[in-house]
């Protein structure tokens, strides 16, 4: 093969071999990124319509809910499981009932650790955060009964964990067993829960308050709630004193 050969068949096969090597080269390069960004963008886009679309369907379930039954639900809850744990609240509350049911709150005490470390904190069964406290009583039998039956109904919520009683006849009970009157300690569980950090995931809906759950908010407001001890005013004399009262 000769000089002029080769000249032409570079020139017949070399243009378009040329113009197929840049075809390749461009869909490497140019053509090749662009579709995979294309690709990309269009992830992105259908994953925001999503999230468009959930928060559209949660802004008109928001819309038919009231605003002010919301935060008094909210309150409420709040005050049976309160985010940290209130001593003073329970035990103000269990003095009111105390005095109400005619009996005697002798002392109460709980461990200082539990409020003051974390690592005292003990986990119910539902995962909650409790405390216990102690109260020694002396009571009748009855208005004891009538006690234990309301300090179940406190806010926050508190649970009688046990009970140890004794007959004595220096309080009013009879050694025959009348239970005129006794005086023993009661145990009481408090239970408290950090607040969520996160409300719900974007993608899914909002739960939806059940019958069951109304029913139980329902139910929280007839229970006791804590009331300031009203504080005594010192009478006040008005206009000029009588110097000579008698």
């Amino acid at each position: 093969m000769n000089e002029k050969d080769l000249n032409e068949i570079l020139r017949e096969f070399g243009l378009p071999l040329a113009i197929f090597l840049l075809v390749i080269a461009g869909c490497f390069f140019f053509i090749i990124p662009n579709v995979k960004q294309i690709l990309v963008l269009r992830s992105e886009l259908k994953k925001q319509s999503q999230e468009i679309t959930a928060l559209s369907a949660k802004v008109a379930d928001l819309k038919t809910l009231s605003e002010a039954e919301l935060y008094e639900s909210a309150n409420l809850l709040q005050e049976a499981l309160p985010a940290e744990k209130d001593f003073y609240k329970v035990i103000t509350l269990v003095k009111q009932l105390c005095q109400q049911n005619n009996v005697t709150l002798v002392t109460f005490s709980f461990s200082p650790g539990e409020i003051a470390s974390e690592s005292a904190k003990e986990k119910s069964a539902l995962g909650l955060s409790s405390t216990s406290i102690s109260l020694e009583f002396v009571s009748s039998f009855e208005d004891f009964l009538k006690l234990t039956n309301q300090v179940e109904r406190i806010l926050p919520l508190a649970e009688v964990s046990g009970i140890k009683f004794s007959l004595g006849t220096e309080n009013g009970a009879s050694a025959s067993g009348n239970l005129l009157g006794f005086s023993g300690k009661m145990n009481l569980m408090t239970y408290y829960a950090p607040l969520p950090k996160v409300l719900g995931d974007l993608e899914k809906p909002l739960p939806k308050i059940s019958n069951q759950d109304k029913k139980l908010i329902e139910d929280l407001k007839s229970y006791f709630k804590f009331q300031p001890e009203a504080e005594e005013t010192p009478e006040v004399t008005v206009g000029r004193e009588n110097p000579f009262p008698f």
